[in-house]
């Protein structure tokens, strides 16, 4: 019986043109939730069994004839399995020239010469020095390096999994118990895991939505509990971390389209101190049209300090080019307060300026079974005296299972 529902499924994916991968627009393109093929219902880390088989059979070019008896996906009996998620990114930030001089720099001039400073001779020598010494910007990092390990103590209804992250040294990013029943697709977690919040976003690039607005990045994490739902399309979770501090959020899910929003309650730490009730919701949006597969996410977070970001947006746009290879466009906007002083306004410098956008292009390619390569050219597009404007090319390689 679960072989049968198993081969209608993937049947169904194989007629679309699609294929899983743990990023939303791999969902998006399925159709499916992120729990049929994550162990976490709300996406990321540990591959259930269907997703790893999915993996190996459908997601790459086929360059390695498959065979069952070939791999190991991580199953080590009916109630022990293990899973491993390991990225590295290499490249370069590429020269840029600033256009003007930081503003910040000029009113400190100004308040220590007065009116003898030189502001077009001042920010000749800024913009020259500057181009010399950021001219290029080698970068080398692993990004992920994650063991993940699940105990069945009753299939399909009693869980125990522990995520530990390797990368500099041993620490567990997720360790909880979950619970899950037939009522309503029903499920119970408890310990520490990630915090769910809008789309899954894997963005080595920090997503203006998570970084700056919603402060639910892939790495946040806390200690509570979660209770969610999932009958038939919908899906609605409700996690509880810390003191007074709470998220929300529901999808409807369909083949070709998926809707949803989401709602916070967050008190990060800035500045050194905290910000009070800092509340952040959003709406996003899938869908897939042949071969195209779009996403979008929309965020907006109060607040009382008018210096943080207060709205932004994320666009996604996919492309398949052959069973393996696609085609990544995405582009991202950050509005920030314009509540700043405005200074220096006789040298035509608007300190008040300060939100910027970034655009992505590059090619994904799953070789073989359980690797993906990118290529990824970043433009950035900050204040014209701001150094994140230096663009990035960038190389990764990505081994899971």
């Amino acid at each position: 019986m679960k072989s049968n529902i198993f081969k209608s499924i993937v049947f169904a994916i194989v007629c679309s043109s699609a294929f899983l991968y743990a990023e939303p627009y791999m969902a998006a393109r399925t159709g499916l939730k992120c729990a049929v093929c994550h162990v976490n219902i709300s996406g990321g880390g540990k591959r259930t069994d269907f997703g790893v088989e999915y993996t190996y059979y459908k997601l790459n070019m086929n360059l390695i004839k498959p065979q069952r008896s070939q791999y190991f996906g991580g199953r080590i009996n009916k109630n022990i399995s293990v899973g491993a998620n390991f990225r590295w990114l290499t490249g370069a930030k590429l020269p840029y020239e600033p256009s003007a001089m930081p503003a910040d720099e000029i009113l400190a001039l100004q308040e220590e010469f007065g009116n003898t400073v030189n502001i077009d001779s001042t920010t000749i020598l800024y913009k020259e020095t500057y181009k010399k010494e950021k001219e290029y910007i080698p970068l080398n990092d692993w990004k992920e390096s994650d063991i993940y390990f699940q105990f069945d103590m009753i299939p399909d209804r009693l869980m125990f999994y522990f995520d530990l992250e390797t990368k500099a040294s041993v620490t567990t990013r997720e360790l909880f118990g979950m619970a899950k029943h037939d009522f309503l697709n029903s499920y119970v977690k408890v310990g520490k895991m990630l915090l769910p919040y809008g789309l899954r976003i894997i963005n080595d690039e920090q997503p203006f939505i998570r970084n700056s607005v919603s402060q639910f990045t892939y790495d946040k994490r806390g200690i509570g509990y979660e209770i969610g739902i999932e009958p038939g399309p919908f899906s609605f979770i409700v996690n509880m971390t810390g003191t007074g501090n709470w998220s929300t959020v529901g999808t409807i899910v369909f083949r070709k389209w998926r809707i949803g929003g989401s709602l916070a309650r967050s008190t990060p730490v800035y500045s050194g101190g905290m910000l009070g009730d800092d509340y952040v919701w959003g709406t996003f949006a899938g869908g897939n049209f042949g071969r195209f597969t779009l996403l979008g996410e929309f965020d907006v977070r109060t607040y009382d300090d008018p210096k943080i970001a207060d709205y932004a947006h994320f666009l996604e746009a996919n492309f398949l080019v052959i069973d393996g290879l696609n085609l990544k466009v995405i582009n991202e906007f950050l509005a920030r307060s314009t509540d700043l002083p405005v200074i220096g306004t006789e040298q035509g410098i608007p300190y008040g300026r300060n939100g910027k956008d970034r655009t992505i292009v590059g090619l994904e390619v799953f070789p073989i079974p359980f690797v993906k390569l990118s290529c990824l050219y970043v433009l950035n597009r900050d204040v014209p005296e701001s150094p994140d404007n230096q663009d990035q090319i960038l190389f990764k390689f990505h081994g899971y299972f």
